[in-house]
């Protein structure tokens, strides 16, 4: 058995893990010419200068079309804004209750 074989047997399984390849492209999409976009895609960053490169989202690891220094595509940007929307609704209607609470002691307390 070789050497380099012997010791990736004995290496840690977090070593022995693939290292995931990023999809870069070059070249610019030929959906800008054609008018046709993803609903992955940011048909916004078109115009700009560095709009029409190929990004891999950081979270669903498709690719999709948008400016260089987009990591998110379109539908997780919805879904993390959606995520963020209703958090701020549970805390407002927290603190709605909350005040609530404290309106209703403050009168039990100025009835005694």
């Amino acid at each position: 058995m070789p050497q380099h074989k012997r010791k990736a047997a004995n290496a840690p399984s977090w070593l022995k893990k693939p290292i995931p390849k990023l999809k870069v492209s070059f070249f610019p999409p030929t959906e800008k010419w054609y008018g046709v976009t993803k609903p992955r895609d940011w048909p916004e960053d078109l115009d700009l200068q560095d709009g029409s490169s190929s990004n891999t989202c950081y979270r669903c690891k498709h690719v999709f079309v948008g400016h260089k220094h987009r990591y998110v595509c379109k539908i997780c940007y919805a879904k993390s804004k959606k995520r963020l929307r209703n958090a701020y609704m549970m805390v407002a209607a927290a603190l709605i209750l909350l005040s609530l609470n404290i309106t209703i002691l403050a009168m039990k307390l100025l009835e005694k």
